[in-house]
């Protein structure tokens, strides 16, 4: 159901990148897996992904916390668009660029920016 979410979260957010991953047969969202099995553990130095748990637990928009992570992977998602896309990345490709982020993400961007996103789009 998690990866369903992602994709109906990404279509309100971004129309164009969700066209592109139904145009290349990607709407199964397996290279965002890894990010939900673990909460994001392998993309962050252990101090990073402290922090990252803490807002996912406290967070005050989710239910729970339960559904903050998969504002993360749309807000990563949506980021990181412009490479997807002009790449032509197909979902071999895609699942290697998304483990490739490892260690190469900022945990205060990241938080900050979904909360910029769910803001945007909190009432649709």
């Amino acid at each position: 159901w998690q990866l369903t979410a992602i994709g109906k979260l990404l279509k309100v957010v971004d129309r164009h990148l969700w066209d592109y991953f139904e145009q290349m047969d990607g709407l199964n969202f397996f290279f965002c897996f890894r990010w939900i099995l673990v909460r994001f553990k392998r993309e962050f130095e252990y101090p990073d992904i402290l922090t990252l748990w803490e807002v996912l637990w406290t967070c005050p928009f989710a239910d729970n916390g339960l559904d903050y992570h998969l504002w993360m992977c749309v807000y990563l998602l949506h980021s990181k668009r412009s490479t997807i896309v002009n790449e032509e990345m197909k979902n071999d490709d895609l699942l290697k660029y998304m483990n490739d982020l490892s260690g190469k993400l900022n945990v205060t961007e990241l938080i900050c920016n979904t909360n910029a996103l769910h803001e945007a789009y909190r009432d649709t």
